[in-house]
């Protein structure tokens, strides 16, 4: 009997984000990943949250560096704008979706003016969701006094149709 090989896939980069609704570090790691011409379906992406496991994929700290001269990715504001917006979602693929359109983005710079575009449409779809909970979060929330030990507080809270990341909270 032979003993098993080491059969890791090199070409698979596991990311992991310091935090669900870490923007600058996706920014920063799909920016990288792109200089390097690193395809999406050689990335994984997971936070601290959403913990997915993928046997072949390394760790983020062997990222590959870009190449002398590589070309750094251009992208409308609009996409950047949706993304942070998106990015507050919980659904658990959308750092997939980001770095899937921001790969398109590069060879179809229209991209986000394609309203048929299944990747577009699911994007707008997932900022939507949170833009209406932030909204409902700001408009239906009420204050209720609460007494303890003498003293008068207020309580609030809401129960979001979908969880949304902690930041949207705190810019309320």
């Amino acid at each position: 009997m032979k003993p098993f090989r080491d059969v890791r896939h090199v070409d698979s980069f596991r990311i992991t984000l310091s935090a669900p609704d870490d923007f600058d570090g996706w920014r920063d790691s799909a920016r990288r990943m792109i200089c390097a011409d690193i395809p999406p379906d050689r990335v994984t992406w997971e936070s601290p949250v959403d913990q997915t496991a993928d046997l072949f994929a390394q760790r983020s700290s062997s990222l590959p560096s870009p190449p002398a001269g590589a070309p750094q990715p251009r992208v409308s504001r609009g996409f950047l704008q949706l993304a942070q917006s998106v990015i507050l979602h919980t659904d658990k693929t959308r750092f997939s979706l980001l770095y899937s359109t921001l790969w398109r983005l590069q060879s179809r710079p229209r991209l986000m003016d394609d309203k048929a575009d299944s990747d577009v449409r699911q994007m707008e779809n997932l900022a939507r969701q949170v833009r209406r909970d932030i909204h409902k979060m700001r408009a239906f929330v009420r204050f209720r006094a609460v007494e303890s030990e003498g003293d008068e507080h207020y309580v609030a809270w809401f129960d979001a149709r979908r969880q949304l990341r902690w930041p949207v909270e705190r810019r309320l």
